[in-house]
């Protein structure tokens, strides 16, 4: 569905309506309260190699942010989502309205040139 949106990512949503990761990439939000969130990496969530380099950069930097589960709802409320992959770097999603949700994914918007 994403392609068919002009989108160049979807992101995977599991059955309780948190999303997961994206169909290459890690998911990311940045709260309204600035909170950078992604999810937590484990046997269901690939810990990429650009998502290990950015949580290491954030450390270094002193900035922190939360490992844990998020739902597509609070991603649409977020100040920003955007993913990571070692094939996309980091493209962001900042346009709300080009977000659009289903019961299986939330399709990005193609990322700003």
């Amino acid at each position: 569905h994403a392609a068919e949106a002009g989108a160049f990512e979807a992101w995977q949503v599991d059955g309780d309506g948190m999303v997961t990761e994206g169909t290459s990439t890690n998911a990311w939000i940045v709260t309204s309260d600035g909170t950078l969130v992604t999810r937590q990496a484990g046997a269901a969530i690939l810990n990429g190699v650009t998502r290990l380099a950015l949580a290491r950069l954030l450390a270094a930097e002193g900035i922190g942010f939360a490992e844990r589960s998020f739902s597509v709802a609070e991603a649409l409320a977020a100040r920003e989502a955007f993913l990571t992959s070692s094939t996309a770097a980091t493209a962001s999603g900042t346009r709300r309205r080009g977000i659009r949700s289903s019961s299986s994914s939330v399709v990005m918007p193609p990322p700003c040139k």
